[in-house]
C-alpha cells in the first residue's frame, strides 16, 4: 500500500493536519508529505488563543512541533495558502497561489471558522479563530475595559475569566436559558453562572444583538450597553466550500466512515471539519483529543491499516481558577454527585440503570475525572451509592 502511495496532501496545518503529517512518516511512509495551511504560523493548537495567549505574562505562542521538526521529517509545508479547488477525477488541487499539486490520498483537515452575526463587523468587534485575532483581543482587554462576549459557550466563559484576570469587566450575552447548554447539565451549568457572577461577570440570557453602532450594543430587550469592544463567539462553520464539487459533504461539514474516509477513497477528513454518522444524525467533535486521536488514526489508515475510533468525548477549559472537564454524556442516566475535596470542587457522574459510567463532568476534581475515564473505557460497573459517598475511595465503588 505504503509503495502505491506517492504524494500525501493535507489541507490544513493545524492540529490535525500536523498529527496526520507525523503519524504516516512514524508508519514508516517515505512518499512525499504537503501540508497546506492558510496561516503563516506553524501549525499550533488552537485552545491556547482563548486561554494562555489572552493572559499576561507567560503567553508567548507554542507552536505543536518546532520548524526542525518538519524538515527532519521531510513534511512539505505549504504555509500562507489554501486550496481553492479539487478535482477528484485527476486527483488534483489548486492552490491559491496558481499552483497544481497532484495526490494519491487527500486529507481535509480545514477545521472550521466562527459563525458572523449579520451588523456585527469592523472596528470594536473580534471573531477569535487565529493568532492574530487573539493579539488583537489581549490588547483591548484593560483595567475597567467593558468587553461584551456575544455567546455562552466555552470560549466565551475562557475570555471572561481573562477579562477578569486583567480587572476588566466582562458582560456575557446568552440567548438560551443557561451557560453551556450543548456541552453542561443544569446543575453544573447553575454552578458557573454563580462562580462567573461572583468574579465579576455581568450575565444576560434569553436576549439577542439587534445592532451595534459606535460602542453602544442594543439587545432585542431594547436595553443599550456602552461596551470598548465586542467578541462574538455563537458557534462555528465548516470550511469545507473547495470540497463541495467532489460530493463528499454535508450542511455540517465533510462526511466520514469510523475510519475516517468519504465516499471517495482517495480522500479522508479529520479534526473540526469531520462529520460522524450515529442514529441517522451527523455531528462533529471539536475538542483537541479528538483532533489529535482521530488525526493520528487517519494517518495510520490511509497507509492500510483498518482501525476504527471509539474514544469518548473528552474537552476541558480553564476559567480562572476553575478547571472543568467533560467526559461522555452529560444527560444519560442516574446523576450521582460526589463532593470534591475542597471548594469549588465537585463531579457529577452519569450512571446507567446497570452501573456502567456513561459519562463525568467534573470542577477541579482531575482524579475524578481520570477515574471516570478509566472506568467508561473498561465497562466496568460502579455503585452509586458508594460513588455518592465520599468517605468511600473511588477504587471501592466497583461492583
Amino acid at each position: 500500500m505504503k509503495s502505491l502511495i506517492r504524494t500525501v496532501l493535507i489541507a490544513g496545518a493545524g492540529q490535525a493536519g500536523a498529527a496526520v503529517a507525523f503519524e504516516i512518516r512514524a508508519q514508516g511512509y517515505e512518499g512525499q508529505v504537503i501540508l497546506v495551511g492558510a496561516e503563516t504560523h506553524l501549525p499550533y493548537e488552537r485552545p491556547q488563543l482563548s486561554k494562555q495567549v489572552l493572559q499576561v505574562g507567560d503567553n508567548e505562542l507554542r507552536f505543536i512541533r518546532e520548524s526542525d521538526a518538519y524538515r527532519e521529517a521531510n513534511i512539505e509545508l505549504r504555509l500562507g495558502l489554501e486550496i481553492v479547488s479539487i478535482n477528484s477525477e485527476e486527483n488534483t488541487a489548486l492552490l491559491s497561489d496558481g499552483t497544481l499539486v497532484g495526490f494519491d490520498r487527500l486529507v481535509i483537515a480545514t477545521g472550521v471558522r466562527p459563525r458572523f452575526l449579520p451588523g456585527l463587523s469592523g472596528a470594536g468587534v473580534t471573531y477569535l479563530r487565529t493568532v492574530e485575532d487573539a493579539l488583537n483581543l489581549r490588547e483591548v482587554i484593560k483595567p475597567q475595559s467593558r468587553i461584551a462576549i456575544i455567546g455562552g459557550g466555552v470560549i466565551g466563559l475562557e475570555v471572561a475569566s481573562a477579562v477578569v484576570a486583567a480587572q476588566g469587566k466582562p458582560v456575557v450575552i446568552e440567548a438560551g436559558i443557561r451557560l453551556m447548554a450543548r456541552s453542561l447539565c443544569e446543575r453544573t451549568a447553575n454552578f458557573l453562572d454563580s462562580w462567573h457572577r461572583q468574579q465579576g461577570a455581568d450575565i444576560r440570557y434569553g436576549v439577542t444583538v439587534a445592532r451595534y453602532e459606535a460602542g453602544t450594543l442594543t439587545l432585542s430587550n431594547s436595553e443599550q450597553i456602552e461596551v470598548d469592544h465586542v467578541l462574538v463567539c455563537v458557534g462555528v462553520e465548516p470550511n469545507q466550500e473547495p470540497f463541495v464539487d467532489c460530493e463528499i459533504t454535508v450542511p455540517q461539514g465533510v462526511l466520514v466512515d469510523e475510519f475516517g474516509r468519504t465516499t471517495n477513497p482517495r480522500i479522508y477528513a479529520t479534526g473540526d471539519i469531520a462529520v460522524h454518522q450515529h442514529d441517522g444524525s451527523f455531528y462533529r467533535v471539536e475538542t483537541w483529543e479528538h483532533a489529535q486521536l482521530h488525526a493520528e488514526m487517519v494517518g495510520q489508515n490511509i497507509l492500510g491499516v483498518q482501525n476504527g475510533y471509539n474514544h469518548p468525548v473528552w474537552f476541558w477549559s480553564d476559567q480562572g481558577s476553575l478547571n472543568l472537564q467533560v467526559v461522555g454524556s452529560v444527560v444519560s442516566g442516574r446523576e450521582v454527585c460526589r463532593a470534591g475535596n475542597r471548594q469549588s470542587s465537585f463531579s457529577i457522574f452519569r450512571i446507567s440503570e446497570d452501573g456502567q459510567v456513561l459519562g463525568c463532568t467534573s470542577i477541579n476534581s482531575p482524579k475524578d475525572m481520570a477515574m471516570a475515564r478509566r472506568w467508561i473505557k473498561q465497562g466496568v460497573r460502579i455503585d452509586h451509592r458508594a460513588l455518592a459517598n465520599v468517605s468511600v475511595d473511588l477504587r471501592n465503588c466497583i461492583v
